[in-house]
């Protein structure tokens, strides 16, 4: 369902600019076919243009491109939804079937949508990779919503988990609202006064096409994803039930001896996924949806608070409570 639309559309931008067109050829492995071949070669460029050009705005100019008029049939199937409130459930049920490593979560509080946007599918993170996802994902997101409902709406507030890059004047520009960097999370926030409004792209007879060719297309494409993809997938949408190895391998119809055993064929563990799982669902319980420390425990499948403390103190050297006061705003929660 990756649509090779969004290759082709960096060759473009690359092609555009001076710098990058003068780069050497990328080296692309010849072994990435099938299904995900578009998503490996996606990423292999991406890393290799910040590998010459670690300062590189790509992100910014590549996400400008990036709007429902288009790009894939993903867009679509999103975009011809009833309401805002319905595309925005679909990009959450829907996102994994493209294979991209981010994780998007929405949350609607009081008067206001967010959406975050998390990593756990890897160890460690890139944080230039972050830089591009967050860049892209985060216009795609304001171009969609100033296309197809308004052109005069923006957000109220973007946060970003990485150092502020040298452009970031591009950020102002393109999101025309207050921007924070080196955040504890990667979070766009909106009013949501338009979220229940009808979408006047709607379309219910094309709507329903698009829906059924993402499911063809998710059950062609799952049996190549790996095990650890997969089990991560279902980690970020199924807690706290998750985090119990049996439910897991019950979820995935297989044993628990199985899952196990492929996920240490690839060099894993349900133990380290659940860390990485629970590290990104920590910041999203406290600083996107508000939760307190007994319901965000709760919620990440912690008996106590104290294991909870314990488990959030070893992965950000700090107790939640210092540590969301000297990082985070959070006068709008």
């Amino acid at each position: 369902m990756f649509s090779d639309i969004y290759f082709r559309l960096l060759l473009e931008v690359i092609d555009e600019n001076p710098t990058l067109k003068s780069l050497p050829k990328p080296p692309f492995s010849s072994e990435y076919q099938g299904p995900l071949g578009a998503v490996t070669y996606f990423g292999e460029l991406i890393e290799f243009i910040y590998e010459h050009v670690p300062n590189s705005d790509i992100g910014m100019v590549f996400g400008a491109h990036m709007s429902p008029i288009n790009t894939c049939e993903f867009s679509r199937l999103i975009t011809t939804a009833a309401t805002p409130k319905e595309s925005l459930e679909l990009l959450i049920t829907h996102y994994h079937m493209l294979g991209l490593k981010p994780y998007p979560l929405v949350h609607r509080g009081n008067d206001t949508l967010s959406i975050a946007l998390t990593f756990p599918y890897a160890e460690v993170a890139s944080p230039l990779q972050s830089r591009f996802c967050s860049e892209t994902f985060f216009s795609y997101c304001v171009n969609s919503v100033r296309q197809v409902i308004d052109p005069t709406l923006s957000p109220r507030q973007v946060y970003f988990s990485y150092d502020k890059p040298d452009y970031a004047d591009e950020y102002i520009k393109r999101f025309r609202c207050p921007v924070e960097f080196n955040a504890p999370l990667t979070l766009i926030e909106f009013s949501d006064h338009f979220v229940d409004a009808p979408l006047p792209t709607a379309t219910p007879a094309l709507h329903e096409v698009y829906l059924k060719k993402a499911r063809d297309s998710w059950h062609q494409l799952r049996r190549h994803q790996s095990t650890r993809y997969r089990a991560t997938t279902h980690l970020m949408n199924s807690a706290p039930l998750g985090f119990s190895s049996q439910y897991l391998a019950n979820v995935m119809n297989i044993s628990t001896r199985g899952l196990q055993k492929r996920l240490n064929s690839e060099g894993t563990s349900f133990s380290q996924l659940t860390l990485l799982v629970r590290r990104e669902l920590a910041k999203v319980c406290l600083i996107q949806r508000g939760l307190d420390m007994e319901e965000t425990a709760h919620v990440l499948g912690f008996q106590t608070q104290s294991s909870f403390r314990k488990f959030f103190k070893s992965q950000f050297k700090d107790n939640p409570k210092k540590y969301l006061s000297e990082h985070f705003d959070l006068s709008y929660l």
